[in-house]
């Protein structure tokens, strides 16, 4: 029963399907005892993970990105689903890999999967998996860097007052934006940018992992994550 977590934090919102629960909420972080913005992916009864990865990468390839991964376990494996998100947050569709051979191994596979037309700035990539009756999971994150972006960095990394985006000047002058989002992909803040820096206070957020987005004039987005740690 997800509820009995309300001993180690909060759960604000939850999916369910047959074998697992989706959650979101606050949880005590690896047993330290203070709370973190998370997201949980619990297994209800004593469900096997359906697939193991054992390698994800994403590399940029001249002008195309190319993914590869490898599975060491599958059962009842559907095949996967690339997706591509130019802000870390928001994800999109842009191609699907059929799971070799009935989707059920306990040898090594081996797969790829090439984005064409990724387009500019830093990009994000990642890999869901779906069972034979639906269920799903996803992979960990992979980034990669095409060209025409506008890169910037963030000071510190793990910050408990204020967080600091060192933005370079745009050629054509014309402002930018800055966000400050929550684990949750809300924008919380949003500053243009009239110099080389920008600052948000954090002093009053909940501790966990937000992220700084720039998005410039011609559409490109990069984001930069942080740690709120009161």
């Amino acid at each position: 029963n997800p509820t009995d977590l309300l001993s180690e934090g909060i759960i604000n919102d939850a999916v369910f399907t047959d074998a697992t629960a989706t959650v979101l909420g606050s949880f005590v972080f690896s047993g330290v005892g203070k709370r973190r913005n998370s997201i949980a992916r619990l297994l209800l009864g004593n469900t096997a993970l359906p697939v193991t990865f054992t390698l994800f990468t994403a590399t940029r390839r001249l002008q195309n990105v190319h993914l590869q991964w490898t599975t060491a376990n599958e059962q009842n494996n559907r095949g996967f689903t690339a997706e591509r998100s130019s802000d870390g947050i928001n994800f999109r569709y842009i191609g699907f890999v059929n799971a070799i051979g009935n989707g059920n191994s306990s040898q090594v596979a081996n797969y790829q999967f090439t984005d064409i037309e990724p387009g500019t700035g830093i990009l994000y990539y990642r890999l869901k998996q779906t069972d034979l009756d639906g269920t799903f999971a996803y992979s960990e994150v992979r980034q990669v860097q095409m060209a025409n972006s506008t890169p910037f960095t963030i000071v510190p990394t793990v910050a408990n007052t204020e967080v600091i985006a060192q933005v370079p000047v745009n050629s054509n002058g014309k402002p930018s934006f800055v966000q400050l989002i929550d684990p949750l992909g809300r924008v919380l803040k949003e500053q243009k940018v009239n110099g080389d820096t920008v600052r948000f206070s954090v002093e009053r957020l909940p501790e966990g992992a937000y992220y700084i987005r720039l998005q410039t004039v011609n559409k490109n987005a990069s984001i930069q994550r942080f740690i709120v740690q009161h």
